[in-house]
């Protein structure tokens, strides 16, 4: 409960704040540890041919440890809050390294909570706030926590 708390604080300050440097933490869950950073990832926004706009960002911890992939597939643009669930395709956060893979596509066992998080762009889309409680591994034997911001580069610039 303390972990969500914590990332629902940073995920409003940091997706948010305007001239802060953001940085994204990831801890294990379990005993609340951090496991690595992430300070800058690639986005980008795509049309694809059936009209719908998907966005996508990529990045790696500072140590090097460990790769984050985000995905919103009905991307409504920026100034936006996105919610994650546990097994649904629409918005997905991945976490790959250290001999681990940890996703929100793992369909919760029983009745899933309301929500796992949420991903937040703010007004420009150059930060990304993003507080997950627990991306789970596919047995939901392990899990990490995600919480705080990232600033988002664009292969031309700001989108």
């Amino acid at each position: 409960m303390l972990v969500s708390v914590c990332a629902l604080g940073l995920l409003l300050s940091a997706g948010t704040a305007g001239g802060a440097d953001p940085t994204l933490q990831i801890f294990e869950s379990e005993e609340v540890g951090l496991l690595g950073e992430i300070k800058t990832a690639k986005c980008k926004v795509k049309r694809l041919s059936n009209g719908i706009r998907t966005f996508h960002a990529a990045g790696k911890t500072t140590n090097r440890a460990y790769k984050l992939d985000v995905d919103i597939r009905d991307f409504r643009g920026f100034d936006r809050e996105y919610e994650i669930h546990y097994g649904d395709l629409r918005t997905v956060v991945g976490l790959e390294g250290a001999g681990a893979d940890y996703s929100s596509v793992y369909p919760f066992p029983g009745t899933p909570p309301g929500s796992a998080g949420a991903i937040a762009l703010n007004r420009r889309g150059s930060k990304m706030g993003l507080g997950m409680y627990a991306l789970p591994n596919s047995d939901y034997s392990e899990g990490v926590a995600l919480a705080g911001g990232t600033r988002c580069k664009y292969r031309r610039g700001a989108p």
